[in-house]
Order: C-alpha cells, then sequence, then structure tokens
C-alpha cells in the first residue's frame, strides 16, 4: 500500500482524492484504517484518501441480491438454492467463500462446467460483474461498512470543497 501511495504521490498528474481498499481480515476496521493514514502521512499524501474497508471481504457487498448472482453466471430464473447469509450476518462471514459457492450453485452445471465455473478466473469474471452492477442504493446501505464509507467519502468531498 505505502509504494502505491509514493506512486500516486510522485505523479505529475495528482488525482483530487484516492482511495484506498483493503479487508479487514484479521484485523479491525479502525486498525486498518490507521494504517492507511500512517502510510498516506508517511509518504506526504496531500490528497483526501477515503479508506474502502469492507469488513472482511469486499464481497460482503455483493452477497445482498441472489437475483444479481443469477444474471452475473446467465442462469437469471434458476432455482437452486444458494444459502445466502442474511443481512445482519453478512459481515460476519467468510463472504469470499460463500460468494464462490453460490456463483457455481446459481449456474447449475455439473461435470466439465462446474469445474470450469470453480475456477480463479471464472471468480474474478463473475465478481467483477458484480461489482459492476452493485446497486449502491440497495440493501449495501445497510451495513455498517458501507456507511463508513459514505461518511468518509463526504469527509473527503468537503475537505476537498473548503480547500
Amino acid at each position: 500500500m505505502t509504494r502505491q501511495l509514493a506512486a500516486v504521490a510522485a505523479e505529475a498528474d495528482r488525482p483530487n482524492m484516492i482511495f484506498v481498499h483493503r479487508d479487514t481480515d484479521r484485523e479491525g476496521p479502525a486498525a486498518r484504517r490507521t494504517k492507511i493514514a500512517v502510510a498516506a502521512a508517511e509518504k506526504s499524501v496531500l490528497e483526501p484518501v477515503v479508506p474502502v474497508i469492507p469488513v472482511r471481504h469486499l464481497e460482503a457487498w455483493l452477497l445482498l441480491s441472489e437475483g444479481e448472482i443469477r444474471r452475473a453466471v446467465g442462469r437469471p430464473r434458476g432455482s437452486v438454492p444458494l444459502s445466502l447469509p442474511s443481512l445482519r450476518e453478512t459481515e460476519e462471514k467468510d463472504c469470499k467463500t460463500i460468494l464462490r459457492r453460490a456463483l457455481v450453485e446459481a449456474g447449475e452445471t455439473s461435470g466439465r462446467r462446474r469445474q470450469k465455473a470453480s475456477t480463479d478466473a471464472a471468480f474474478s469474471a463473475y465478481r467483477k460483474v458484480l461489482l459492476e452492477r452493485l446497486d449502491i442504493d440497495g440493501p449495501v446501505r445497510e451495513l455498517p461498512s458501507w456507511r463508513a464509507l459514505e461518511a468518509d467519502i463526504r469527509t473527503a468531498v468537503s475537505r476537498l470543497m473548503s480547500a
């Protein structure tokens, strides 16, 4: 992260705002925020730095729409149960594993097609589609990590406006 911030700080055409994505993994959001702030200070980054911390994994934000998961794999009318966590449980689970399994199940395939759908490349492609389709006005707004992101963006924009 420090190297990336240094690269941004060295660019001639610097951005107005920098978003730094870090999952919490085993650390809490506060520890990640501190690490991001320290790294920005060490590299003398003057632009507002917005921490993007989706609690355990970014995939937590992608588990909230069963319909979008089914559409991402091309089976919008699928009926196989996906066993997704409730909104309240989402940020407490191993979301990456749950999403990977749900995408494979939603595809309703077997044999080689199922193996292909289980690859890291397929997972990355499906995740990209889900991120592009993320309904930022939908259920994700109820997650504490999303609300924190929105608050951080408001703070950064406010800082830009007052500069």
